[in-house]
């Protein structure tokens, strides 16, 4: 049972509507939940749970593919671990990271 169901595209916002004083337990992902205490300076009780998904991708894999793609962007839902997330270029959901890479000017690395 929950009060409000969100997304990685409006977590920020929702979290933004809830009044200061009311506690708030988020869950189900703890990584997206502390993107957003990040972005809302919000206390909040993190459940602790992640996405497997997410979770396979790791920051010394990133850093490796960095190295070999020195021009190439990293963009990353905030759904990822916190180290990874300190490489992204940009932090986003599914629709904001597709729009980016129809508009950024960095050509796509080989």
């Amino acid at each position: 049972m929950s009060d409000y169901v969100c997304t990685s595209s409006n977590a920020v916002a929702v979290v933004n509507s809830i009044p200061r004083n009311t506690p708030i337990i988020f869950g189900p992902d703890r990584n997206l939940g502390r993107w957003v205490i990040g972005q809302t300076h919000r206390d909040m009780v993190l459940w602790p749970g992640t996405c497997v998904v997410h979770e396979t991708f790791n920051e010394k894999h990133l850093v490796k593919l960095a190295a070999e793609h020195p021009d190439a962007e990293v963009l990353a839902h905030p759904e990822c671990e916190a180290p990874v997330l300190r490489h992204a270029h940009l932090i986003g959901s599914t629709k904001k990271l597709l729009d980016h890479t129809r508009t950024s000017p960095r050509p796509p690395s080989s």
